[in-house]
């Protein structure tokens, strides 16, 4: 079987022994943006490089951390099991690993493309979007806390790649998209239940990791989708969204994006 690897770089001295948390995608604001400093500029397979372990499957997830601990996501070809993965940050041991299966037939570009969602973190519990097979939520010790698989199979030639995003006492995950039937939504879910906070349906899907921002002193949800080009001028081919994270209600949206 063809092997995969994890590189962690090796932080210079005067770095601490554990940097920052690195809780979701893009980071602490979603933005990409870290307070580090004197950390290295280049590493090779041996230079700066602390550790490395094997793994047994693909994935396009960020690898996401929180102290002691790194979280990434993986998936076997053609996506029939799906799996949150656990390591020790200082040497790479595997702590846990859960895996969910899923049987039947999700359409995808890739016949690896089934773990492209980053898991979110809080410090208690991680959440995962595994595509069609459902949202799922760990504590840091693996045990499965919630699930939602009744999120619909979601079906585009490009599969799907948005991460879960947490505000407040919430989750909210871009579902979709979908490029025929089935729908396209917003859900905000409790994230210490699963239970559903709001929906929000969209006419048209995303790839797109929606993002919190304070805009005039107000939480906003900003998420960007494009929508069916065909026949469109260019200025209909996309669309930036703000929505109120607490409700799912639309406050206002422009055109602009390209498709």
């Amino acid at each position: 079987m063809k092997k995969f690897a994890i590189a962690l770089v090796l932080l210079v001295v005067t770095v601490p022994a554990f940097a920052a948390d690195w809780p979701a995608w893009r980071g602490p604001t979603g933005q990409g943006f870290s307070d580090e400093t004197n950390i290295p500029a280049t590493w090779s397979a041996e230079e700066n490089v602390k550790w490395k372990v094997p793994l047994a499957n693909q994935g396009n997830s960020t690898p996401v951390v929180w102290g002691d601990k790194i979280f990434l996501t993986q998936a076997n070809k053609g996506g029939s099991e799906r799996s949150l993965l656990c390591f020790a940050r200082d040497d790479g041991r595997l702590l846990w690993q859960k895996d969910v299966a899923y049987s039947e037939k999700e359409r995808n570009w890739n016949e690896s493309w089934y773990a492209n969602a980053s898991p979110a973190l809080d410090g208690e519990r991680a959440i995962v979007s595994f595509g069609s097979a459902g949202m799922y939520c760990y504590d840091f010790s693996g045990k499965e806390l919630w699930k939602r698989t009744d999120l619909g199979q979601w079906e585009h030639a490009f599969g799907n790649g948005a991460s879960p995003v947490l505000y407040g006492d919430t989750a909210i995950l871009w579902c979709g998209p979908n490029e025929k039937e089935g729908r396209n939504f917003l859900l905000s879910v409790n994230k210490k239940t699963g239970e559903t906070v709001w929906e929000a349906d969209q006419t048209y899907g995303s790839w797109s990791t929606p993002l919190i921002a304070k805009v005039n002193g107000q939480d906003q949800l900003i998420v960007g989708y494009s929508k069916d080009v065909k026949g469109k001028p260019e200025g209909e081919t996309g669309f930036l969204y703000g929505f109120d994270p607490k409700t799912g209600k639309e406050i206002w949206k422009c055109q602009g994006l390209n498709s």
